[in-house]
């Protein structure tokens, strides 16, 4: 890993989802660092690709839901 120079927040999204992950998974993300982080960008460009060919109208949707949810959470406690 120490080959595999990892910026301080990338650093941080890793340790992240290796907390988190499996004990095989650890390995292949100890193994190949820089894999890992790519793919996590390229998924979340994908992710914000996807978004964005919904238009404003999607991103105003996912907005709303999103306060729809934090409101029935509020409201059912």
């Amino acid at each position: 890993m120490a080959s595999d120079h990892l910026s301080t927040r990338e650093l941080q999204a890793w340790f992240s989802h290796y907390q988190a992950a499996q004990h095989t998974q650890r390995q292949r993300m100890v193994e190949h660092p820089r894999l890992f982080i790519d793919s996590l960008n390229e998924r979340q460009s994908q992710s914000i690709a996807k978004d964005l060919r919904g238009g404003p109208e999607r991103g105003w949707l996912l907005s709303w839901v999103t306060c729809k949810h934090c409101c029935n959470a509020h409201t059912d406690a």
